[in-house]
């Protein structure tokens, strides 16, 4: 749980938008206290959009930078736009490591800079170190995970650490999973960890709800939840921001119109300096005796948005619309090959637009210079507000952009440029969509982020669909792409029930042996990673076996992991002497294959194999000390 309260005069307040939110800062000052202590934690903070997470982690951003610790912010982003695995983490690493000695960065990495500079290039660039060489894939994304834990807790043994996450509602599966391991040492650690996200996005089924189970079982956990303003707040808050009183009838009226959303308050607020409405209430209701409610106040945020965009030049609205298609973070170089502007005209529409907060400067990895819409609804309005057939045009610019700006690393931007691509309806570039979304999950599972290369994969199979759903051997190969992807991110029951199913169907169509082949092998590894519902008495686990049995090879490793398997399969039926000389005979081929994988699926069902006769009691236990002999490069656990 969060601490208790702390003395409020050491909690800053710093701007005059910010009020009604005391307790909550108290609450995350204090937990940073305790973690400049040796006592780290996590919290979340939780609200619906507008509701002023982000303004509270600034806050309490300035006081852990007036108490000597060190901020490091990440972002997760909406599907289209940056897409990195472990992107936040990427983020937070990124900006501590350009700013730090090199010297110094060399201790803290210590022997761990090989693992993490496979995803934090910058590493590779300011040490001149190599990525560690790839060899088990569960075992790397374990130290991978590991390299950035201790690497944080290194750093906060420099200086007390704060790590804001924002917007964990759009996390990617890597986030997540490095956000959980990281949270799980946190203890005597001088680290604390906010993350933020909307709640209205958050249902039981979403990833996130699982992670955070996970999390509060084991480590300090806190949660700050962020509910709308009372009307006494509102009222502060707009007497504040526009540095006059305003009157109570008005504050009424806000108030029932924005459920005291600090962010709508604030978009209604600039709607009526904008027109006048403010400075002349008084002198308004002395002339026509209107009531602060019939002042004309929008009836929504949408409304306030709109209002308010509309206020901006027509040149300043057509940057922002194609801004908006790029996403809500944007980078200079993209959006200046789009808008197609003399530099100085998009430079003041940009200005333009920072001046009237709709847009602020961001920094986000490889983007170079860049900008993010102040709220996600800024750029919603803008998107949806744009002509249908005028934004799919804009989306094919932006992923031709997109290629141009970074032509030299691709893998980097593979997934944004996947995802605009797959906006437009002509073949060539739904084969560019195609190929980078491949090329985006390739890189992802190379970084053990299987989550992030599963729903690529699927969003890959979608685009197949427009593209040639005649296609089959296309269709086949990303269906088990995508199983590949699936069984290691935790689902290997969709893999069985759904995926295999189906990519062998297209297989068989085509009478394509390989591929019925490589199905059945799919088949066999999703029941081993499922088999805590008895698969082994599901008749259609039956047939599957048969299949195998049916295009297994001979001398091959198909053959060794069928017969394994069928063995498996008759001794639960009772059939014990054709199930253990089917288990022998495995085991003979595997060693004789000499493919250590192989041999360690085998012998891992031969070890488990009961009830088990004294001579093969006596096998069991030379095959223990066979495998302890053996070497476990390449093998999965």
């Amino acid at each position: 749980m969060l601490p208790s309260e702390p003395d409020p005069a050491s909690v800053p307040f710093t701007t005059t938008g910010f009020v009604g939110r005391e307790r909550e800062l108290r609450d995350l000052t204090a937990a940073f206290d305790q973690a400049a202590e040796g006592e780290g934690s996590l919290a979340m903070v939780v609200g619906e959009p507008g509701i002023g997470k982000t303004a509270l982690c600034g806050q309490l951003e300035s006081y852990v930078e007036a108490n000597g610790g060190t901020t490091l912010v990440g972002h997760c982003y909406e599907e289209g736009s940056l897409s990195l695995p472990y992107l936040a983490f990427v983020e937070a690493i990124c900006s501590y490591v350009l700013e730090r000695n090199v010297d110094e960065l060399k201790a803290e990495l210590g022997t761990d800079a090989g693992d993490l500079s496979r995803i934090v290039p910058e590493i590779r660039n300011r040490l001149g170190v190599e990525p560690t060489p790839p060899s088990d894939p569960e075992q790397d994304r374990y130290r991978l995970l590991q390299a950035a834990s201790t690497f944080l807790r290194n750093a906060s043994d420099v200086q007390p650490l704060l790590i804001v996450l924002e917007d964990l509602h759009d996390a990617d599966s890597g986030t997540l999973d490095m956000l959980s391991h990281v949270a799980r040492n946190l203890s005597d650690s001088r680290l604390l960890i906010v993350g933020t996200y909307r709640d209205v996005e958050v249902d039981r089924a979403h990833p996130l709800s699982g992670a955070i189970v996970e999390m509060r079982r084991a480590l300090a956990f806190g949660r700050v939840t962020l509910r709308g303003l009372t009307a006494d707040e509102v009222h502060r808050m707009m007497s504040g921001m526009a540095e006059q009183e305003v009157s109570w009838g008005l504050v009424q009226a806000v108030y029932r119109q924005t459920e005291g959303n600090p962010l709508f308050v604030q978009e209604v607020l600039r709607y009526l300096e904008g027109e006048g409405l403010l400075a002349s209430e008084d002198a308004r209701r002395q002339a026509t005796g209107q009531t602060p409610l019939e002042l004309g106040i929008p009836e929504g945020l949408r409304d306030a948005i709109g209002k308010r965009l509309m206020r901006l030049s027509a040149e300043c609205n057509r940057v922002l619309g194609v801004a908006a298609v790029i996403g809500r973070d944007f980078s200079l170089p993209v959006l200046r090959e789009v808008a197609d502007l003399p530099e100085d005209e998009l430079f003041a529409a940009l200005e333009e637009a920072q001046n009237a907060s709709v847009i602020e400067e961001s920094s986000s990895v490889g983007a170079g210079v860049g900008f993010r819409f102040a709220h996600t609804l800024f750029r919603q309005t803008l998107y949806e507000e744009t002509f249908a057939p005028r934004r799919v045009r804009l989306h094919q610019q932006v992923g031709r952009a997109l290629e141009e700006v970074y032509a030299g690393r691709p893998e980097e931007h593979a997934a944004e440029m996947a995802e605009h691509f797959a906006q437009s309806t002509e073949r060539g570039d739904l084969e560019k969509a195609l190929k980078y979304g491949e090329m985006a999950a390739e890189r992802a599972m190379g970084v053990y982020a299987y989550g992030e290369a599963a729903r690529l994969l699927e969003r890959a199979l979608q685009v197949q669909e427009v593209l040639d759903p005649d296609d089959k051997a296309k269709r086949c190969d990303l269906l088990l792409d995508w199983g590949d992807a699936l069984m290691p991110a935790g689902e290997p029951k969709r893999v069985y029930d759904t995926v295999a199913p189906d990519a062998f169907a297209l297989a068989e169509a085509m009478d394509d042996r390989g591929r019925l082949q490589r199905t059945c092998r799919t088949v066999i590894q999703a029941g081993w990673r499922y088999r805590a519902t008895a698969i082994v008495g599901d008749p259609m686990y039956h047939q599957w076996m048969e299949r195998a049995d049916r295009y297994a090879d001979p001398d091959t490793a198909d053959r060794a992991l069928v017969e394994v398997q069928l063995g498996e399969t008759r001794i639960a039926e009772g059939n014990l002497t054709e199930g253990r000389a089917l288990m022998v005979r495995a085991l003979e081929l595997a060693r004789r294959l000499d493919d250590p994988e192989t041999l360690y699926w085998v012998a891992a069902s031969y070890l488990n194999m009961t009830p088990v006769p004294p001579r093969l009691e006596e096998e069991k236990w030379r095959l223990v000390t066979e495998m302890e002999g053996r070497a476990t490069v390449g093998v999965t656990p």
